[in-house]
């Protein structure tokens, strides 16, 4: 890229190694997202006519025609239906529908792989629509959700069914968790000598096994997206684009694509990181090149290349700090990405074995790794410095991780200010910088405590015993909801009675009430 100057850049050239993952780095505001969405992926859309807006301004863009297709995976949600799962999403229950179409069940009923298709088509229940359950709307109470009582869950006709491949049915094998099918799937014996249906067998397989690598396995292959957690629809969406990768013609594929990603690990557990660096790692191993924009240490480490714009935000950004290697960036004293990786390293030990951790998942837990790592954890307390917040006189402090701390001391001595306005406050402060600012719009953020900082502080959780927030018209009954459905039954199910004689008021026509006056007339 060559004289970028959109924004805040600042007429930069940089050079993008290909076939490598490369992370750009640098401050929030550095230019980091003009560098790669409005000056590269813009640029790169408009010289090949996918697209008409304007990109961002440069001198010039050198080496498309060395690259193929350039795919922004960004944060958007994997699909809006409820119908959805991972069979479909990785194109695996496509293969399987025309295996079954061609049992010889399926072929003297005469089903095509259509019929095998709970979205559409002859095959799924009538009742439910291949949906497998039917909605109760209810008033005032959230909708009830309850199996069809036709085909109990499955989905498809009973003639459907009878259709078996490998000993299952249609929905037997949407049941079945990833793992279980693949396994299923690489013992069948493909009757006779069909090299269709063996291909469509083995390209099913490789799909699975796919997921399983980038560690889904446990999911079921009709499980809806919408049910699965963020790290898991972030890995299933690159599964999809390693599958669309790998069908693609041998012709297309001299040329690696370039995949662009923007803060992957927003909102992502640990554990998620690292199984997104091994899928990473798979994509820089099919022949593309991975550019990613993140601020997450352990994923900057376990990058081929770093790109660090700065040296800080807006006007003071759009500069070319450093590029190379994770090691050469440490190793830059103006960088404030190489200032954190080298006191990252320090921590670690040895670069290579933190890094090879990282990309294994060595450190998982098995044995010496899991003792060594907990030691390490065990050498970084949380470190609270300075604290002045209330009545603290300037205190300074470690907390062990990994033990169970008590604070004592008599009433307002300062174990509330410690423990939940200073360690508590600051370990939610830096966990919602790791979610997306549309989520942080529903979250109460606390203020920043009176101290200098806090150091290895992770996220944190407070369970505390204050009295409950309300106004003065509060109660248990309100506070914890109750009185909602106390109303629901008492308009529904409650009988009305006159406040004087306590006789039940019942409904009664024009008629009725006139011949009830009458008779208590004559009573007089």
């Amino acid at each position: 890229v060559r004289g970028a100057r959109e924004n805040n850049l600042r007429g930069i050239t940089v050079e993008f190694p290909l076939g490598r993952w490369i992370c750009v780095t640098g401050i929030s505001g550095s230019g980091k997202s003009t560098l790669l969405h409005r000056v590269l992926y813009a640029n790169a859309a408009f010289l090949r006519g996918e697209s008409t807006e304007d990109p961002g301004a440069c001198d010039g863009i050198d080496g498309l025609e060395r690259v193929g297709r350039m795919i922004l995976v960004d944060q958007s949600p994997l699909t809006r239906s409820a119908r959805s799962s991972p069979a479909l999403y990785t194109g695996v229950w496509e293969e399987l529908r025309e295996i079954l179409a061609e049992t010889p069940a399926a072929r003297r009923a005469g089903f095509s792989p259509s019929a095998f298709s709970f979205n559409a088509g002859e095959g799924r229940c009538a009742r439910c629509g291949g949906s497998g359950h039917e909605k109760i709307e209810m008033q005032f109470l959230p909708d009830v959700v309850i199996q069809c009582p036709v085909c109990r869950g499955k989905r498809f006709r009973e003639e459907v069914l009878a259709a078996r491949f490998a000993s299952w049915n249609a929905a037997e094998w949407m049941e079945a968790s990833i793992s279980a099918a693949a396994e299923r799937l690489a013992d069948a014996a493909m009757e006779g000598d069909d090299a269709r249906r063996e291909r469509r067998r083995a390209q099913a397989l490789r799909r699975l096994r796919l997921l399983e690598d980038v560690g889904l396995g446990y999911l079921r292959l009709g499980q809806p997206l919408g049910t699965l957690s963020g790290g898991e629809a972030q890995r299933l969406k690159l599964c999809g684009h390693l599958v669309e990768a790998e069908d693609e013609p041998s012709a297309d594929r001299t040329k690696g694509r370039v995949y662009l990603l923007d803060e992957p690990t927003t909102g992502l557990h640990f554990d998620d990181v690292r199984m997104l660096i091994g899928v990473l790692h798979r994509l820089v191993e099919a022949g593309n090149t991975v550019l990613v924009i993140e601020h997450h240490l352990d994923l900057i480490a376990a990058a081929d290349w770093i790109v660090d714009l700065g040296p800080e935000a807006g006007a003071s950004g759009g500069d070319l700090v450093a590029c190379g290697p994770p090691e050469q960036i440490a190793a830059c004293a103006a960088s404030h990405t190489g200032r954190a990786l080298k006191q990252a390293f320090a921590v670690a030990g040895d670069f290579d074995g933190m890094r090879c951790a990282k990309m294994a998942g060595e450190a998982s837990g098995r044995g010496e790794a899991a003792a060594e790592g907990r030691a390490a954890r065990e050498a970084s307390p949380i470190r609270v410095i300075h604290a002045r917040e209330h009545n603290l006189r300037n205190l300074t402090l470690e907390i062990p991780k990994e033990r169970m701390v008590v604070l004592t001391g008599p009433s307002g001595s300062g174990k509330s200010s410690l423990a939940f306005d200073l360690v508590f406050a600051e370990g939610q402060r830096r966990f919602l910088d790791c979610v997306s600012a549309y989520a942080r719009q529903y979250v109460e953020q606390l203020s920043r405590g009176d101290v200098d900082r806090i150091e290895g502080i992770p996220p944190t959780v407070a369970i505390e015993q204050r009295v409950t927030r309300g106004g003065w018209k509060s109660t248990v009954a309100t506070v914890t909801e109750a009185q909602h459905f106390v109303r629901l039954l008492y308009a529904k199910l409650g009988v009305q009675h006159c406040p004087d004689c306590q006789v039940p008021v019942r409904e009664q026509d024009e008629d009725s009430a006139v011949a009830a006056a009458l008779a208590r007339a004559r009573a007089l």
